[in-house]
């Protein structure tokens, strides 16, 4: 009887985390560049028993979080500083409290000091530094990245690949390096830009709907398997104290 209880509530705990993850998928749906967090469920053994104990409680359900990278949709635009990349690359930012974020939002624009920022107010990165002195004139980002004011160029789009983005925490609308950890950041030395475009998150408000309502049945069963378990424990001991 311990066992369903240990087993309904490990799993209720998992489904909060993945309920939590569902949220935050749908409320990041409309941002450029969102990736979402799938969760996956699996069982393992009671970490807290000792002895053949353990194995009686069988597999208690525990729940993995883990960022989907997989690209969301290319979306048109009208504006000609907007940019998409083609491939698994990372745009370079630095935002204004100076901390560097990796991001796939391509929503560029021009400050009025002349610096190209992104949507969130965070400078966009050229491999030496921000790039800057656009105030005056036409500005236009080639498929390579480069910025052009005027017909001259101005600088570059720094991008970079990261090799274990697992090591990577959310920052904003993209990632940044957590504490001490190496996650392998490289430039890119020949990125492929596509302009005009931008792209959206990569989230299915439609899956994550239909796995709301499966966490929700699935979180009201174990909470019903606990009721019972419960309920026999309590029936059991009162037929060993008679």
């Amino acid at each position: 009887m311990l066992d369903g209880i240990y087993q309904g509530a490990a799993a209720m705990k998992g489904l909060e985390k993945w309920q939590d993850a569902i949220s935050d998928n749908i409320a990041n749906s409309s941002v450029s560049g969102f990736r979402a967090t799938g969760v996956a469920m699996r069982g393992e053994g009671n970490p807290a028993a000792e002895g053949d104990f353990a194995a009686s409680l069988g597999s208690l359900v525990k729940a993995d979080a883990k960022v989907d990278y997989s690209a969301g949709l290319r979306l048109s635009s009208d504006s000609p500083l907007d940019v998409a990349i083609d491939g698994d690359a990372f745009f370079t930012v630095r935002d204004p409290d100076g901390s560097m974020r990796y991001t796939r939002d391509g929503r560029f624009h021009v400050s009025p000091g002349g610096q190209l920022m992104d949507c969130t107010g965070a400078a966009v990165m050229s491999p030496t530094g921000p790039i800057g002195g656009l105030a005056n004139g036409d500005v236009t980002i080639d498929a390579r990245g480069n910025v052009f004011q005027n017909g001259a160029e101005a600088g570059r789009i720094n991008l970079v690949t990261i090799d274990r983005p697992e090591l990577m925490v959310r920052s904003s609308n993209g990632f940044a390096v957590a504490g001490e950890a190496d996650p392998g950041i490289n430039n890119v030395d020949d990125p492929v830009l596509i302009t005009g475009f931008y792209e959206a998150s990569n989230v299915s408000v439609l899956r994550e709907m239909v796995n709301m309502i499966n966490v929700s049945r699935a979180y009201e069963a174990n909470s019903k398997s606990i009721q019972s378990a419960d309920s026999a424990m309590g029936k059991a001991i009162q037929a060993f104290s008679a």
